[in-house]
């Protein structure tokens, strides 16, 4: 069981660089600067490199046990769900993924802006990428 479990987890590509959803400050609507700049990330996602993968946002909470930021975190899901459909990006293709702040600096300067990372199929990368290319 532990084999297909290492094989499937290296059966893609996961690169640094997706969008960055920045948010105001304790609400669900987006900075301007981060909306004007979906778009081009959606043009991106319908690439043939990226079409059959999926972004992983990272979502940064200061605690697991915070009601309201986790309240606050889930309508930001489903505002970046929402305006990436728009965008004719599926909401399948949209993963988040949790994680707590680890210091002041994390809660300062980061907990408004949630980064991605854009991830492929193994298959899909070698067959458009040059062999020892890295992200």
């Amino acid at each position: 069981m532990l084999a297909i479990m290492a094989m499937t987890s290296a059966a893609f590509v996961t690169c640094p660089g997706g969008p960055i959803f920045a948010f105001h400050p304790g609400r669900t609507n987006f900075i301007a600067y981060a909306e004007a700049m979906l778009p081009s990330y959606a043009d991106t996602l319908r690439s043939e490199l990226w079409r059959d993968g999926w972004i992983t946002v990272t979502v940064l909470i200061p605690s697991r046990t915070d009601r309201n930021a986790l309240h606050l975190a889930h309508r930001r899901e489903q505002t970046i769900r929402r305006r990436m459909a728009r965008l004719g990006v599926a909401k399948a293709r949209i993963r988040f993924e949790v994680a707590e702040a680890k210091s002041d600096d994390d809660l300062r300067d980061g907990i408004d802006a949630y980064p991605s990372t854009l991830n492929t199929p193994q298959d899909v990368w070698d067959r458009l990428i040059e062999p020892r290319v890295m992200c």
